[in-house]
Formats: C-alpha cells, structure tokens, sequence
C-alpha cells in the first residue's frame, strides 16, 4: 500500500512501494525513488485504511501527484499508439535479418544489416505500418550523397524490397509498395570461354587423383558442383541441399525441393531438365559412390560434406583458390554464380528463348533474365530465319504470287 513521510523541508514525500509489471515511469526526488502509475494514483492519495492522509490535503496530494500521473498517461497514449501501429522499423528488421539467417548466406546477411543501418540513418525510427515513399526517397538520397555506384544503390535497394515482402507476408504492413530501381548501365556477365572450362575440369579431376590424400574428397566434390551448375544452372544453396534421391536419372530430372532447412528461393519447387553429358556423370558417380552417401555433396559418410554457419561462402572460397591457380583472378567471372552465367548464355546461344531461360534459372523477372543474354544478334537472325513469303502467306488464308 502507499505511504507518505515527511522530508526534511517538510514537504510531503510520496511512494508507491507496489511491485507492478504495469508500472510506466520512474520518478527521481532528491535520492529517493519514487513508482507513479495510473493505477496508482487515485490509492495514493488514500492511507491503509482509505481514509485520506493525515497532515496532508488533497490540493498538496493533487499539486504533487498530478504532473506525473499526466506524463505518465501521455507515455500510456504513445505506447498504445505505437502499439497500434505494429513494431519499429528497427525491431522488425532485426526479426527479418534473424529469420534470414537460416536460408541465406553470409554476405547476403551483411548486405541486409548494412542496408538496416543506411535506412535507419537516412530515417528516425518509426512504426513500420507508416512506411511511405518519402522514406525511400530520403533513402535514396542518402545513397546518392555516398557516391555509390548505381548497381551499389540497387543492392540497397533490393534488401529494402526483400525486407518489406517478409513484413507484407507476416501481414506487418497492409500494401506492399512498389520501390524503383535506379537506372544502371548495363554489364555483361563475365563467363569462362572453352578453353577456361576445360581448364578448371582438368585440375579438378587431376586433383581429387592425385592432390593431398586429405583434401582429395573436397576435389572430388567441387567437379561435382562444377558439374551440376554447368548442367542445370542451379544456385550454390540449392546444390548443397540435394540429395541423391532427388536426382531421377530415368526421368533425367533434378528436383530441388523445400526443406525445413532449406527454403528456394523463389519459394516454389521445381524440376530442371539434365543435359546427356549430366546424365552420364551422375551414372558414373553412382556407380563409384560410397553405400552410406545420402547427399549431392557427401562427406562419404552420409553427412553433407560442408557444414557450419555458411557453407556457400565455403565453396566459394574454394572455387577463387581455384580460379587463382589457373590466372582467372581479376577478370570479373564469379566463381560459382559464374557457372550458372556460363549456363544461361550457352542456352541462349544455342536457341533457347528468353522465357525458357527464365524459368529454368528461377528469375522473379524476365529482366533479371536479360542480363544473362550476352549478344541478342544470333538470336534475332534464327528469328528473322524462320520468316518466308510462303509462310506468311499461308497464315493469312491466301496463297503467294511471288
């Protein structure tokens, strides 16, 4: 219950002493501490028998307790409205980045925490439900000031969107808005040519025989990721989370499929078509396999051979020695996300449209397809090709007089 002493001064010194998880404020009073809430207030003025304090009026009551049960109601009203409005930016961003940690990598963390920290510093931290684009332009313009390349803001850019999808599909935010990219002049992926691939084959190969007997199996292992990306196109974490049973050489299909630990990204199954030169590989893998392998990438025990925190960023590391070794260092060709360039275009030189492409690459949007396509002059002349009078005329219902 409350009680009342008197100070020095004589002026009336006031505590409520009930332990409470609603209490809203701390007050200081000289070296004493004192607990005001609402709930608190009415009790204050009252003694253990609810009759009003002796020696003290309820205007001394009123004049010293009203201030702070007004601040204390005016915290009340902005934690109700924060309440209302959802979480801060700050909270919500750190859920997402929690939950992102699961399924993506390493640098794809970083590059989600270090566009956390530019928003946040181009924005004071608000609820999350009131985002609006005068947000994202004081983003942009903060990116702006920094000098950054255009591809470097539309990293940012792209974090922001990834964010805001994960706190649409949580129903954190009504509508999802519709963020614009900067406009970037366009880069040609950088891919190996034949006698790079053949290369990077052949010391694969002449490693897992004959390099260091404790690192053969990792050899062994990156020729069969070299493979796999070459052959369907598909992502380092997707790779990692396959499984031998997911490889139908009767059907000449590879299903990626969605785990509990792993999630793809465009968040749907699917099942890629395997090129002849695959097939074979695998037939040969098999055959030469260990019992006891249950994974793609096999320690030879049953047990995915790369493990930890980051297992992409493993393999990758291990692709740039390799890419060291053979003179490819400082050519702009990416070590593992190379290959499913190498992929995307060798399909397009061959005949593929860009539609097929697409999906078989898992692209949201057929422009992030696009980049892939080196040089549209082979396609437009097989298109061109396949126009004839004889045709055109045919498909109009009439029959040619040239």
């Amino acid at each position: 219950m409350p009680m009342t002493r008197r100070a020095t001064d004589g002026s009336p010194r006031y505590r409520v002493n009930r332990k409470s998880k609603a209490i809203l404020a701390v007050f200081w009073k000289r070296d004493r501490r004192r607990w005001v809430t609402i709930a608190d207030f009415d009790e204050a003025r009252l003694d253990a028998h609810g009759d009003p304090l002796p020696g003290v009026s309820p205007a001394d009551v009123d004049a010293f307790l009203a201030p702070l049960w007004h601040a204390a109601k005016a915290r009340l009203g902005q934690e109700e409205a924060r309440a209302a409005a959802g979480p801060m930016v700050s909270a919500a961003w750190s859920d997402f980045i929690k939950a992102a940690e699961h399924t993506r990598a390493r640098t794809t963390i970083l590059e989600y925490l270090a566009a956390k920290n530019e928003y946040l510093a181009a924005n004071p931290d608000h609820p999350l439900a009131n985002f609006t684009l005068h947000h994202m332009d004081n983003f942009q313009a903060r990116l702006r000031r920094r000098d950054l390349a255009p591809h470097t803001i539309n990293k940012y850019i792209n974090s922001l969107r990834a964010f805001l999808r994960w706190a649409y599909d949580r129903e954190l935010i009504q509508k999802l808005p519709r963020l614009k990219t900067v406009t970037a002049p366009r880069r040609e992926p950088k891919i190996m040519s034949a006698s790079d691939l053949e290369a990077l084959i052949q010391r694969l190969r002449g490693l897992a025989k004959a390099g260091d007997p404790r690192w053969r199996r990792h050899y062994h292992i990156h020729l069969r990721i070299l493979m796999m990306g070459l052959g369907c196109g598909l992502r380092r974490g997707e790779i990692l989370s396959l499984r031998w049973n997911q490889i139908d050489l009767a059907e000449a299909l590879v299903k990626v499929k969605i785990t509990k630990q792993f999630r793809i990204k465009e968040n749907r199954e699917k099942s890629i078509p395997m090129p002849g030169f695959l097939q074979d590989f695998c037939r040969v893998e098999l055959k030469t396999a260990a019992r006891d392998e249950v994974w793609y990438l096999d320690d030879g025990h049953g047990n995915p051979l790369y493990t930890g925190r980051d297992p992409a960023h493993s393999i990758t590391t291990a692709f740039r020695k390799h890419f060291f070794a053979l003179g490819f260092s400082g050519r702009g060709i990416k070590p593992t996300h190379g290959q499913r360039a190498l992929f995307a275009t060798e399909l397009h030189r061959l005949g593929a449209d860009a539609y097929t492409i697409q999906q078989l690459m898992g692209h949201s949007n057929i422009t992030v397809t696009a980049g892939y396509l080196t040089d549209p002059a082979p396609a437009k002349r097989r298109a061109v090709s396949l126009l004839s009078i004889e045709k055109m005329g045919k498909s109009m219902g009439k029959k040619s007089k040239l």
